[in-house]
Parts: structure tokens; sequence; C-alpha cells
């Protein structure tokens, strides 16, 4: 009897140590990152007032992290700071991140792209604080949810702006533009921006109570395995159920030509029908092996139409992570989350 206690206790701390459910975290965690470090995963996400790093105790499991801000903008400089991402860029961790440089939340007018540099890449991303560099140089227009990736040897960053001369809020277009360094070393544009994606899907748009369309293509990150490149982007309205994940595939020779881009018609993530809900926004990481795909998104527990008062549809937005695998044409395949609290293997 003692011996068959012994295996039951053995057998379900061994279940334990390899499964875990979403979501993984407790607090508020919008616009997830997730950065894989010498064995442990970093988190930054939206807080709106500074840029924190979650340090987790694994890509399943950042319930109780390690937090720390790292920068915290000085007074009537900054606001709004909206989807800060952690890379590595010659040596070095930068935060790339949104943020408007007057103190009205009510005119969405003036959102651009900044750059903080942390530590020396040899060093983990929360080991110390971060300075300001600059605005992201080169991009005049309205810019949130900058991503930085390196494709056939070159820096890009693609970000979601508003189409030339349109400043109505309503509608959001994916670009790209090279990065360089400057004379310190920390990444710069180098060039003009290129429009790569517009919404043309009718799930990437939004039509509110009032009959107003919103047409919004934001929050791309890069995924590349095998001979796959291509970009994993949010359509439809970030406080709606119907926020959705579709795909830009890489199908051409030069990333700055909007020929080479192809966007795949239907939505490549959603809703499960139960819950969760809101899927998108993701970030792109892997076991700490290498050898699995993971997505990091974000989702609520609660169903929202959009047309709700007070936008509870951003409230509750919390960091889930699940596997991603590919077709026999290498293609990442889609669908939509496992339903919270259902047990799911962990990385390998």
């Amino acid at each position: 009897m003692k011996f068959l206690s012994l295996l039951l206790t053995l057998l379900t701390a061994a279940v334990c140590a390899v499964a875990y459910t979403n979501p993984v975290v407790d607090a508020s965690t919008p616009d997830p990152w997730m950065q894989l470090w010498n064995g442990n995963y970093y988190l930054t996400f939206t807080t709106g007032g500074d840029v924190t790093i979650y340090r987790c105790s694994s890509l399943t499991n950042c319930h109780s992290p390690a937090s720390k801000s790292v920068f915290t903008p000085a007074s009537n400089t900054l606001y709004a700071l909206w989807a800060p991402e952690l890379h590595d860029v010659n040596g070095n961790w930068y935060i790339f991140f949104a943020a408007q440089d007057h103190n009205d939340n009510s005119d969405n007018q003036n959102h651009h792209m900044y750059v903080l540099k942390g530590p020396a890449s040899t060093a983990a991303p929360d080991s110390d604080n971060y300075s300001f560099v600059a605005k992201v140089s080169g991009i005049s227009a309205w810019a949130i949810d900058g991503t930085v990736f390196t494709l056939n040897n070159q820096l890009y960053m693609v970000y979601s702006g508003w189409p030339a001369g349109d400043t109505s809020s309503l509608n959001q277009h994916l670009f790209i533009t090279q990065l360089s360094n400057d004379a310190s070393g920390a990444p710069t544009v180098g060039g003009s921006a290129v429009e790569i994606a517009a919404p043309q899907y009718d799930w990437e748009t939004f039509t509110d109570s009032g009959g107003t369309k919103h047409a919004i293509n934001e929050g791309p990150a890069f995924l590349s395995r095998n001979g796959f490149n291509g970009i994993l982007f949010s359509g439809c309205a970030s406080w709606s159920s119907c926020y959705s994940i579709g795909v830009l595939e890489f199908t051409g020779s030069d990333p700055m030509s909007a020929s080479s881009w192809t966007k795949w018609s239907d939505r490549w993530w959603q809703s499960n029908p139960n819950g969760p809900y809101g899927t998108g926004h993701c970030s792109m990481t892997t076991s700490a092996d290498g050898t699995q795909d993971w997505m990091v998104f974000h989702a609520t527990s609660t169903s929202y139409t959009g047309n709700e008062s007070g936008t509870p549809g951003w409230n509750g937005r919390l960091a889930r992570t699940q596997i991603i695998s590919f077709d026999s044409n290498g293609k990442p395949v889609g669908g939509w989350p496992i339903a919270d609290g259902s047990t799911q293997g962990d990385p390998a």
C-alpha cells in the first residue's frame, strides 16, 4: 500500500511537471512580448505609465514573476506608453515602444515610436535600468506597435501607422522600414517607410453601433522557421472579441517591396467560441531548447461586442501561450486557443 501511494504521488508530480493551464499570468498584461534569455523568459507589456519587465520562471508560468520597472518617463514628457518590445540589437538590449508627448488621452493624434537602451545583451535584460535614446527618426507620421527583426541579413522595423493624409483614427496599415545604426550603435531608421499591408477583408474591420467602420492592421510580430518567413498581425478592434490574428507571408525577394508580401485571406487565429476571446497582439518565442515555436498573446475571459460603454474589452487582457505547429508545406497552423483551465503540455 505504501508503495502504491508513493507511486501515485510520483505519477501526480510527473503529470504536474509537464502540464500547464492558461492564462500564464495573474495580472493584466495586454500586448505581451516574451523574450528568452539564458533559460529565463522576460515579459514586457503595456502598463501605460512605464516600462516593466517580468522575469518568469518558465514560458508557461509567470504567476509570481520578479518584476522590475526599467523606465519611467520624466514628468511632462511622455504619456500613454504602449506595447514595449524587448530586442537584442548589436549586442545591447533595446526596448521599442509607442508613446505620445502630451497628456491628453482623448486625442490620439501623436503616438510615435521611441527607443530605450539597456544593458549589454551578455547580461540579463532586467539587470539594469534603461535610458531614453530618442524618438525613432524617419517616421514622422502616427506610429505604434513597432517590431524589429532581421531578414536577409538586414534589420527592419514593421509598425502600424495611419495611411498618408488620414488622421481619422479609423484606419491602420502596416509599414516597413530599414534600420541602421547611429554613431552610438543605437538602431535608427535608414530610409523611407513602405506600406506593405492594408485591411482588405471583412475580418480585419469593425463597425461600431453608430455605423462607423474601423479598418485595422496592428501588432505585427515576425515568425521565421524552416524556410517560412512572415508577419503575424492583429485585425479588427482590440476592444472587441472580433480581435484576431492574420498572416502576412514573405513570398518575394525584397522586404521593402509591397509585392513581396502576401496576405492570407482568412483570419489565422481567433477567439475560441467558448472563450477565451479577443485573441491578438502576439509575440513569438521558442521552447528553452529551441525546438518548438510558441506564441504568446493576450485574450479576455469575457466576450465583448465592442460597443459597451467604457470599452471594457480592454480590461482583463491576460497573457496566454500556446505551441504553434507547421503543416507539410512548412506553413504555421492556426485555429483558436485552448480553453482557459484546460491542461496543455509544457514546452520541450
